[in-house]
């Protein structure tokens, strides 16, 4: 239930109210993305402090961290850079939650935008 004074899609907390519900966007999810060379799996993390978002990423092609990210009602932003084998690889992630399921796109460098989706794990 939303509460009296707060609009509906307000995000505090790590919590979200979306129609009277209360999402939790914070969490893990194990993740999997469609990339040019085959599927990759990972783990994103995700850490709320209001509407601001932070948190990291990590697969077997690298790992970073991430901060100054955004979310609104059941929508999240992020830009960070990991480090890769082959060096430092800007990433600019954006997606939504459903539930315990996530999606959405990662624009990594030059393999452009790579879609991703997954399932929540851990709170």
């Amino acid at each position: 239930m939303v509460s009296q004074g707060q609009p509906a899609g307000m995000a505090h907390g790590g919590r979200i109210r979306i129609q009277g519900e209360v999402m939790v966007v914070e969490g893990t999810y194990e993740i999997v993305a469609s990339t040019p060379i085959g599927k990759l799996e990972g783990k994103l993390r995700l850490h709320t402090d209001g509407a601001l978002l932070s948190g990291n990423i990590e697969s077997k092609m690298g790992n970073g961290e991430f901060s100054g990210g955004t979310v609104s009602g059941n929508s999240f932003s992020w830009s960070g850079t990991v480090k890769t084998p082959m060096g430092k690889l800007k990433l600019e992630g954006a997606g939504s939650i459903e539930g315990d399921t996530i999606s959405g796109k990662v624009k990594a460098g030059i393999f452009g935008a790579i879609p991703f989706n997954g399932q929540k794990v851990l709170p």
